[in-house]
């Protein structure tokens, strides 16, 4: 019976003063992930993007080129 006692204070004590950190501690990790996640599909989405204008800056060069080309053959 006498065990329960130290047992009890324990788990209060924690209950009360160490869990809540814990707590905190690990919905501050979970948001800093969820952010990088984000922040990596955002830029994902920026790098298809800015590969789409480089291509068409290519064919657009490409384009231009042949034209050139044709143009200094006559």
């Amino acid at each position: 019976w006498i065990q329960w006692i130290p047992f009890a204070i324990l788990a209060w004590v924690t209950a009360q003063f160490i869990w809540p950190v814990i707590a905190k501690a690990l919905d501050e990790r979970a948001a800093k992930i969820a952010d990088g996640l984000a922040a990596a599909d955002r830029a994902k989405t920026e790098l298809a993007s800015a590969n789409q204008a480089v291509e068409a800056q290519l064919a657009q060069t490409r384009t231009e080129s042949t034209k050139l080309l044709g143009d200094a053959e006559k």
